[in-house]
């Protein structure tokens, strides 16, 4: 629930023509019956991702009413630009040009992790 909450906070920031691509969170905390969370979001970083996509890096938390980081995170947005246009999605994992590709180029790449 905690993870659909920071998604959601970067969708909701972003925007519809951004693309959200990267996000990555970890529970450190339970999350107790009438607990109250906050989720924030700062902008750490404006770079241009590969293939000189524009991007931002985020820090994320969900904070419990006791000033507790319970769900710390991040997330990597592409935005469209006025110097490089549009957002630029990222390629598909190992060139796929089908569902088959993409499923063989990650089972793959699990398999050399």
């Amino acid at each position: 629930m905690r993870e659909t909450w920071l998604i959601h906070l970067c969708t909701d920031w972003m925007g519809d023509d951004a693309w959200l691509w990267k996000l990555d969170c970890e529970f450190r905390l339970f999350n107790y019956v009438g607990d109250t969370q906050w989720v924030r979001g700062t902008v750490v970083r404006k770079h241009l991702a590969a293939g000189d996509r524009p991007a931002v890096d985020l820090e994320l938390q969900a904070l419990n009413q006791r000033g507790a980081v319970t769900t710390p995170g991040s997330a990597t947005i592409l935005l469209p630009s006025r110097e490089h246009g549009p957002v630029h999605l990222p390629d598909p994992p190992g060139g796929a040009t089908d569902l088959q590709g993409v499923l063989d180029a990650v089972a793959a790449e699990f398999a050399r992790q």
